[in-house]
């Protein structure tokens, strides 16, 4: 089943679109199928490092650890432990996000599945902001697995990113911006691919260039608001903008969003907008297994969709 798709989970009841928007038409009253993946899984020994807690990983600052989570077991068939990278969100203030809320997300059933999990601390302002560093701090995580594969052993090329708003604003600049390899670093870890196998976007805040300046005051520059961020720095902070270059990087995303599809310029982070127009880019450069779905009010995030889309992209 192909899985690039607009498509709702909650049906909507009204447009709130410009009727010249192509999007509505092909988002309203759309479900997404769901393929039936439940099977027996036979389990076999882990032989990777056990779960820890606060592993470093750079030496940027006191802030760059993660939560190792090793699965129970593994499952018969895979070579090493496909990984998931879990960016927290929290509006991208350190004050916020001191504790990493692991209750976003079925880790038993993924771990079920042989993933491993790693869920990274990383900075945010003051410390850092524009979200270089953000996603310099993300992507050391990826480049250490994938430096590390044989002795932690995981799968060097099914190491997906999950992030929740702005945790999925930096990995959506670890996805198509720039690999940070450096060939040349005398640092192993450097030398190794930044690049995701994968990306569950739940809420990304893709495009810095299409919001109402004045009404937006959580983001990640150096400002009371949107008001006054120089163009370049916007630029460089939208994913949206890096899928725009000249040969820009596409990796599959499946892409949710809470709030429906409206015309920029736009006044919430989370605008469904920013979800249907990274898949449209997505799909233009190519990229034929990415997805946006909507799932609105208080219903839960569809992961059934995710394992869908895991099991086609990464194989588990």
């Amino acid at each position: 089943m192909p899985l690039f798709a607009l498509a709702v989970w909650t049906t909507l009841s009204t447009s709130p679109l410009d009727p010249l928007l192509p999007v509505p038409a092909a988002c309203q009253g759309v479900s997404h199928p769901v393929r039936t993946l439940e099977r027996r899984r036979l389990h076999v020994p882990w032989i990777g490092p056990a779960s820890a807690q606060d592993v470093p990983y750079a030496p940027f600052g006191p802030r760059n650890v993660f939560d190792w989570y090793a699965p129970p077991a593994s499952v018969a068939g895979q070579s090493a432990a496909p990984v998931i990278v879990y960016v927290h969100g929290g509006g991208f203030d350190e004050l916020n996000t001191e504790a990493i809320q692991l209750a976003n997300a079925p880790w038993p059933e993924l771990q079920d599945r042989g993933y491993a999990i790693a869920a990274v601390r990383y900075r945010q302002k003051p410390s850092a902001v524009f979200g270089a560093d953000m996603a310099r701090d993300a992507g050391y995580v990826v480049q250490l697995l994938r430096a590390n594969a044989a002795a932690w052993n995981v799968d060097p090329n099914a190491i997906v990113g999950y992030g929740t708003s702005s945790g999925a604003f930096v990995l959506g600049l670890l996805a198509y911006g720039p690999d940070l390899v450096n060939p040349a670093s005398a640092d192993p870890v450097e030398r190794a691919s930044s690049r995701l196998n994968a990306f569950l976007n739940d809420r990304c805040e893709s495009d810095w260039r299409n919001f109402v300046d004045a009404g937006i005051t959580v983001h990640p520059f150096a400002s009371p608001t949107l008001v006054g961020v120089p163009q370049q720095d916007r630029e460089r902070a939208s994913a949206l903008w890096w899928l725009e270059q000249p040969g820009a990087h596409a990796v599959p995303t499946l892409s949710f969003y809470k709030v429906p599809v409206n015309t920029p310029p736009l006044v919430n982070l989370h605008d469904g907008w920013l979800g249907w127009q990274l898949t449209q880019d997505l799909a233009a450069l190519g990229e034929t297994h990415s997805a946006f779905l909507l799932y609105l009010g208080a219903s839960p995030l569809p992961w059934p969709l995710a394992y869908d889309f895991l099991e086609t992209v990464v194989g588990w």
